[in-house]
């Protein structure tokens, strides 16, 4: 039996991970979208469209490139993602 300490600690893990689940789920629907009807995205433009930092845009095109979903293209700030 947990405590309640124990119980409320994990909880909140559990919420925050499925929130950063279903936090990707959606801003990979986007992006596909996006994509879909564009040639190619840029982190910027990935960053206004999901509400997101610089860094939770990075992690997300990261996923998104180790899932195959999109291919990187240029490099520094040139750097656009398009459908794979």
């Amino acid at each position: 039996m947990l405590t309640a300490r124990v119980y409320e600690a994990v909880k909140s893990d559990v919420e925050y991970t499925r929130d950063k689940t279903v936090q990707y789920i959606k801003a990979k629907g986007m992006i596909l979208e996006y994509l879909k009807i564009n040639t190619s995205i840029k982190n910027s433009v990935i960053r206004e469209l999901c509400g997101f930092t610089k860094q939770q845009a990075r992690t997300t095109i990261d996923k998104m490139l180790e899932e195959n979903l999109i291919l990187k293209v240029g490099a520094g700030s040139a750097t656009e993602y398009k459908l794979k």
